[in-house]
């Protein structure tokens, strides 16, 4: 009798995703804890603090308003809309191990002044402000799959050519979306 089960059921909508096995992943052959941080809906720092047990620091690397060169429909936007474009890696407190690079697009209008000032500064990650707010939202996965490192890899600590998980998704605030979130994962680091 064949088995079969698909934990993204519900989770990402088929017509987003395609077929995941032409994304780059098998998800039946993949490690468990990719498995699990691929469909987490909930803040990714503690969700790695608890599986690697140290503390996750958030390290800046971009933050600025920019003008968007395309619409982006997942915020609901049009080409030179204006939006916050942050650039954040997630490392280990103590293994200094980079563990997560993510963008975000970021919708300040939709956002409270309070949360807006907590975004700038920049020393969290956006889940934990979402936390911290006790802000009500919805995650939306959008898409996911792998690809090479390229021009991640020196501030990932990999080669170019070794393989990153990704996944996209947005945050809607008030029932609208706020937050377009790319997240990617050294899938080396998990193993």
């Amino acid at each position: 009798m064949e088995y079969t089960f698909d934990p993204l059921k519900g989770v990402f909508k088929k017509e987003a995703i395609g077929d995941p096995i032409h994304q780059g992943i098998e998800m039946e052959k993949a490690p468990p804890f990719l498995r699990a941080l691929l469909v987490t809906d909930g803040t990714v720092t503690k969700f790695l603090e608890a599986y690697l047990w140290e503390p996750i620091e958030v390290r800046k690397l971009f933050q600025q308003e920019v003008s968007l060169n395309e619409d982006v429909d997942w915020l609901e936007l049009s080409k030179g809309s204006q939006v916050l474009k942050r650039q954040v890696l997630l490392k280990g407190g103590v293994s200094r191990k980079v563990y997560t690079f993510a963008e975000s697009l970021i919708r300040l209008d939709r956002l409270s002044r309070v949360l807006r000032q907590e975004i700038i500064k920049g020393r969290l990650g956006i889940g934990e402000l979402l936390r911290d707010q006790r802000l009500e939202t919805y995650r939306e996965m959008l898409h996911y799959g792998t690809e090479a490192a390229g021009v991640l890899s020196d501030p990932l600590g990999i080669r170019k050519q070794d393989p990153l998980l990704f996944r996209h998704y947005r945050i809607f605030t008030k029932y609208r979306p706020a937050i377009l979130v790319t997240e990617k994962f050294p899938i080396a680091h998990f193993l």
